[in-house]
Parts: structure tokens; sequence; C-alpha cells
């Protein structure tokens, strides 16, 4: 799932798409890691599924650019109901914790995280 998160974004955005850790001399670019990938409780029953917390990195010297790129990928991917990304099966998606900072004061950075519900084999 995360190289298809990773895929997806570089399309929908144009910009450079890392795991982990970035380089701020590539100027605009996201950076992307999984942090935990819950399983869905479905009570006695199995549901396959997990809740994959991703959080995603806008980095830019310009925080109008941080700020249309988180809301180009809620808009892309805010709709997407038993559907996929980057051929992913997804089952739903939500946008969760936020936070904003300004690195070297010159790099802003717009950090979010996004729930992503799907197969616990795409993890």
């Amino acid at each position: 799932m995360l190289l298809a998160i990773e895929q997806a974004l570089s399309r929908l955005l144009g910009v450079k798409v890392y795991q982990l850790l970035g380089t701020q001399h590539d100027g605009d670019f996201v950076t992307v890691q999984q942090i935990s990938d819950r399983p869905v409780d479905g009570g006695l029953v199995s549901t396959g599924l997990v809740i994959g917390r991703y959080q995603l990195s806008f980095v830019s010297r310009r925080f109008e650019r941080v700020l249309a790129m988180d809301n180009q990928v809620w808009a892309a991917w805010r709709t997407v109901v038993h559907g996929d990304i980057g051929g992913c099966p997804v089952q739903y998606i939500e946008r969760s914790h936020l936070y904003d900072s300004l690195e070297d004061s010159k790099w802003y950075r717009r950090v979010r995280d996004y729930l992503i519900y799907h197969p616990e084999i795409a993890s």
C-alpha cells in the first residue's frame, strides 16, 4: 500500500515523493510513512481490514503551496469508497491529525494523517 500511495501522490501532485525523509534541495516534495495498521474490529468475525494510518508531510517554500497540496489530495481521496489508490483496494479514507511548521525559516511543512481502511494484505 505504501508504494501505491507514493506513486499516486507523485502522479496527482507532480512532485517528488519520498518514504520517511526527503531532501530540501528538490523544491516542493512530499514524504509518506506508515504509522500503524490497526485491525478493524468486527466483533467475533475477522474483517480482514486494517485502518492504516499514513502520515503525509507536504513541504514547500510557500505556505500556500503546502495548503494546496493537502487540499488536492483530500479532493481526490475524500470520495474514495470501495475504490482504490494506485490499484490497491481501499474501503474508505478519513483525514485526521494536522500539524504546521516552519523549518530553517524557509521551509513550510504541513503534516497530515490519513486513515485508510484497506485489506490487511495490502499493508
